[in-house]
């Protein structure tokens, strides 16, 4: 696609401002409701038959439509959604703001009480997807966005699992070129075909949590082998050991998020309600009496 494209005879591409494993975000403009969107147009992969073409779009309409009928100020709504020849495409509202993955970057660990108050929005806005059966299934810093205000934007609702249809979890295992970045966050069921259920995002959270916190991911590898079998196998190291002066309930709270087992993760409400705790500063300790 080009600047000055138009889709649907309404959306014409005026700036390319984001592009990743999924595919390509455009600012563009709505002529039907004169206004700015952005326009997220899926990466299809190269080489399906037909047959899987044809499921592949057909996954990405019901999940899009499914994200578009959540209802959380923490998850970024999908106005529309439609095709251009083989190519889907989702249109969204223009945000303002920064992704986790660049505030990492560019400011390095975030403050615990603010990774709290973030991670805890994170939640909020899986606890409504889980709610409605949805499973985001690619929680991770480039997805997470903190606007200008502060409120935490959950992107690519939708849009994962269309893009997981066209590889199982054989296919994960078995291959070299899997797609790394985003094996840093994914849980040990997707390996293993154990099932994927919301336990997943939140084990995706605590990854991204801990990254937030301590600048590296809880697992680390030069190839996609070695990171599976680490998400499979290894035992993580507490956060405190990376960043000294983390308290026993922030190493509490992720090493029950990165559990292997996903039952032993709690839900998302109950995760949020343990980070709600950790904004607040500790009470201090009671002076003995005179």
């Amino acid at each position: 696609m080009e600047n000055g494209a138009v889709l649907g005879e309404r959306y014409t591409l005026r700036e390319r401002i984001g592009a990743g494993g999924m595919g390509v975000v455009w600012r563009a403009t709505d002529a039907r409701l004169d206004r700015q969107v952005a326009v997220k147009l899926l990466s299809v992969p190269a080489g399906l038959t037909d047959g899987e073409r044809a499921r592949f779009l057909g996954m990405f309409v019901r999940e899009a439509r499914a994200a578009a009928a959540l209802e959380s100020s923490y998850i970024v709504p999908v106005f529309d959604h439609s095709a251009d020849g083989d190519m889907p495409y989702l249109v969204m509202p223009l945000l303002s703001g920064r992704t986790l993955r660049e505030l990492i970057d560019v400011y390095g660990p975030m403050q615990p009480a603010r990774a709290a108050e973030t991670a805890a929005q994170v939640c909020r806005a899986l606890a409504a997807a889980h709610r409605a059966g949805i499973v985001h299934r690619d929680i991770k810093p480039p997805n997470v966005m903190v606007t200008a205000e502060g409120t935490v934007k959950v992107l690519d609702f939708g849009v994962a699992k269309s893009v997981d249809a066209r590889t199982g979890a054989g296919h994960l295992t078995a291959t070299a070129d899997a797609p790394v970045g985003t094996l840093h966050y994914m849980a040990p069921e997707r390996f293993t075909g154990r099932g994927d259920t919301g336990a997943g995002d939140l084990y995706s959270l605590g990854c991204t949590l801990y990254e937030t916190l301590t600048g590296t991911t809880p697992f680390t590898g030069a190839s996609a082998a070695v990171l599976m079998y680490s998400h499979v196998h290894e035992e993580v190291r507490r956060p405190s050991e990376l960043r000294p002066g983390l308290g026993a309930a922030w190493d509490a709270l992720l090493l029950r998020l990165l559990a292997k087992e996903p039952a032993d993760r709690p839900d998302a409400t109950t995760a949020a309600t343990a980070l709600d705790a950790l904004t607040r500063p500790a009470p201090e300790a009671a002076r003995p009496p005179a």
